[in-house]
């Protein structure tokens, strides 16, 4: 067994895919999601699942493929948000990406039309064109079920899968209101159970967020261990021993890990100017009438998936010099050598550091975008690194149970490990909660909190079954799903703003008219249906999580 171990983690999440786009009565008097017929028009939420469904999730399930056919062994955890399951899962959602995916080949045979005759143009096309045909080939062959192909590659050891909240909420903003964070961990329990098949042994915090306040809800849904960011540890009370690089426990016995703010802070900068410019894409270059079935319901222009340039350091890119895939993939498989070289050193000092007592792991934790849709190299960066892993033996590939199972510490009885009172922390801009509490996103939460103070009262009002117990429920839905953090986020950013706005607007007042529907005793059967197929996820999810907490109650109303 080597004295060094390091995990690589990868966290998956998307906003809130809508299972409908046109309201009850469809703008244009039909059922299918069309604005002119045979023009199907997606929102920005759908076209960012379809992204990650093609840059993300599909080629590293290919890396995983291959590396099992030449028996390489590897390791890696893949935090997935309900969110993300849940779409995956939706055979209305699927069926849209899928005419997508088909829109995407069309695109490419016309302008493998148009770059005829240019040869470093026309290799591009002809790459992304066979890129979307092998994925479509592969679904096929696969029926369409990505979930499988997960669960096949987590009962193999491959991959160990995290459960993460179920609208990626930010919990430490809601611990003066453990109904929250108690119904947003069900839910995720819930999600893992139906769409992986298996109880998630530790959890994935949104933004790597933690309070103490959150102890007791984690452990009462069964998630042993957690994942806190590098200062939340070394600002501890008292600071371990051992830094951040071996896990400890809480005083209620939550088992926490540090992420490694440096390890994974440097495979994020990776860069190379002949990678590709991921920001261009021939739906915003191309003239209106090329790209018109992929613009939007007002015209907006939306990304083919077909992108012809590197990426430049000069203001812009220099005319006439197209990005050179193959190029870009050498140059991302010899990043993997340099970088398992940095992390062998980084774990050798490690290991020194702490006298050989015991020994160090090291996590690399990164969002999935880094291997697909901010870097598409990243796929050839990562089958390299496990390739250069397993044929240097200097370190083991381990996840976070495996490490705790090899070092003899049951996560039931972790008497072994250091306790310590982890620092509140997140892993976002400066540490803690900036990304998600500025003067751009503020405003959300007055609201927020008001909806949930709403939400326990009508949960204590009524105790009901049939279509008040639907609307109820359509409540609770509403309220989760204007928790994610993501929206929050995106409102400091300008070109998500309006979008972000838009989303956590709606499902607010959504929630305030069931509320005052509730109260008026006048309720729209219709409206609820067009809401309840919208809002897909979380059927199990039962208003009731939200009466009053009380420690006593029984747990488990999903």
């Amino acid at each position: 067994m080597s004295q060094k171990a390091l995990c690589l983690l990868v966290n998956a999440a998307i906003p809130f895919v809508s299972g409908n786009v046109l309201p009850p009565e469809g703008k244009h008097g039909e059922d299918d999601p069309c604005a002119t017929p045979g023009n199907v028009f997606w929102t920005p939420a759908e076209i960012r699942f379809f992204e990650e469904i093609n840059e993300n999730l599909l080629p590293l399930l290919l890396i995983f493929e291959r590396l099992e056919q030449d028996k390489v062994p590897f390791k890696m955890v893949l935090a997935l948000s309900p969110l993300l399951c849940s779409a995956l899962g939706n055979k209305k959602v699927m069926a849209r990406y899928l005419k997508y995916l088909d829109r995407q080949i069309a695109f490419g045979k016309k302008e493998g039309t148009r770059s005829m005759g240019y040869e470093p143009l026309a290799a591009l096309v002809n790459g992304y064109l066979e890129h979307f045909v092998r994925t479509k080939k592969y679904l096929e062959k696969k029926n369409y079920d990505i979930l499988e192909m997960l669960r096949h590659f987590n009962r193999t050891g491959g991959i160990e899968i995290l459960a993460s909240p179920a609208t990626d909420c930010y919990l430490p903003f809601y611990t003066s209101y453990p109904e929250v964070i108690r119904a947003q961990l069900a839910a995720a329990l819930s999600s893992a159970k139906k769409f992986l098949g298996d109880e998630p042994v530790g959890l994935w915090l949104t933004d790597l967020a933690y309070s103490t306040d959150l102890d007791d809800p984690i452990l009462d849904y069964n998630f042993n261990y957690t994942i806190v960011d590098t200062h939340g540890l070394l600002l501890a009370d008292p600071p371990p021993s051992t830094g951040s690089f071996y896990p400890v426990r809480t005083k209620k016995g939550l088992v926490v890990f540090a992420r490694d703010f440096y390890l994974s802070k440097a495979l994020c900068e990776i860069d190379e100017e002949c990678y590709r410019d991921n920001s261009r894409d021939a739906g915003y270059e191309l003239p209106r009438e090329a790209v018109e079935r992929f613009c939007g319901a007002e015209g907006e222009r939306n990304p083919t998936g077909y992108k012809y340039w590197f990426r430049s350091r000069q203001s812009g890119c220099v005319q006439g010099i197209y990005y050179n895939a193959e190029k870009a993939r050498k140059k991302a498989a010899n990043a993997a050598k340099d970088y398992v070289s940095a992390c062998e050193d980084r774990l050798e000092k490690a290991a020194a550091a702490m006298g050989g007592e015991k020994r160090p792991v090291s996590i690399i934790a990164v969002d999935i975008d880094t291997f697909g849709r901010n870097w598409i190299e990243g796929s050839s960066f990562l089958e390299s690194f496990f390739r250069e892993m397993h044929a240097r033996k200097e370190v083991e590939l381990t996840t976070p149970y495996a490490f705790l199972s090899k070092e003899g510490t049951a996560l039931s009885k972790a008497a072994s490990l250091e306790t310590v009172t982890p620092l509140y922390s997140s892993c976002g801009i400066m540490g803690y909660a900036e990304i998600v509490l500025d003067s751009s996103n503020d405003w959300i939460y007055r609201h927020i909190f008001r909806a949930i103070e709403r939400m326990m009262e009508i949960a204590e009002r009524f105790d009901d079954s049939g279509i008040r117990e639907r609307f109820l429920n359509q409540a609770a839905h509403e309220l989760m799903l204007s928790q994610n953090a993501l929206l929050a986020a995106m409102l400091s950013d300008d070109s998500k703003a309006a979008y972000a706005k838009a989303e956590i607007e709606e499902h607010l007042e959504n929630f305030t008219a069931i509320y005052e529907s509730l109260g008026h005793n006048f309720m729209s059967a219709k409206w609820l249906a067009f809401l309840e197929e919208r809002d897909y996820v979380f059927p199990e999810l039962n208003y009731r999580m939200f009466k009053k907490y009380d420690g006593m109650r029984r747990r488990g109303l999903l």
